[in-house]
């Protein structure tokens, strides 16, 4: 099979495949493998639901995630993700699907990546609960404000959530936008073929 793409977006296709796959072990491992680790007689057959692997990769994948590297590692990035300040609370539908929401619901708005990183912290109410979080919003709303009475400027990465969150955009991902894109991406296609890409990949 092959899959015909737009100029700009291989990729993102291929990052976003190794992300799905990366996932997927992820998943496996937290719901058939770390639960049982004590009792070794659940992990013999690959479970029901994923009868495509292999009796032979299941147990080559469950030696694995109970060796002493992969503990490490597994610890290490628990702690990589206590520390994380700014959690989201979407679900799969991601930034494009929050982008697709917002501009059905606040048409004159313009709906930039601070206003979608502001809007993926929010609950249902529409209140931010995090102390942290809260603060960082009403920075975003203090220097856009400033932008849209022209005593800021911004441009390219330099924007308005980056000065808010004072942490420069760096290669793996682009905040308030998700981990498909890259920042070279994000800040050089043009937004709809950005989002052409995006949006096949929350389809696939």
């Amino acid at each position: 099979m092959a899959y015909v793409i737009g100029d700009g977006c291989k990729k993102m296709v291929l990052s976003s495949a190794a992300k799905k796959r990366k996932d997927f072990k992820y998943n496996v491992t937290r719901q058939y493998i770390l639960p049982f680790t004590q009792d070794k007689e659940k992990l013999k057959e690959p479970p029901q639901l994923y009868k495509f692997i292999e009796k032979s990769q299941w147990d080559a994948f469950v030696a694995s995630r109970l060796s002493q590297d992969f503990e490490a590692v597994h610890s290490k990035q628990k702690q990589r993700r206590e520390k994380l300040e700014y959690n989201h609370r979407f679900s799969r539908k991601g930034y494009v699907g929050l982008e697709d929401q917002l501009e059905e619901t606040m048409p004159d708005e313009e709906i930039d990546r601070a206003l979608l990183w502001k809007k993926a912290r929010e609950d249902k109410t529409g209140n931010i609960p995090d102390p942290k979080v809260a603060e960082k919003a009403k920075l975003i709303d203090d220097l856009q404000k400033q932008v849209s009475e022209g005593t800021l400027t911004v441009s390219g990465s330099n924007d308005v959530l980056t000065l808010a969150l004072g942490t420069p955009e760096h290669g793996g991902r682009v905040k308030g936008v998700g981990a498909v894109i890259s920042p070279t991406q994000f800040f050089n296609l043009p937004k709809q073929q950005r989002r052409d890409c995006q949006r096949r990949d929350l389809e696939d």
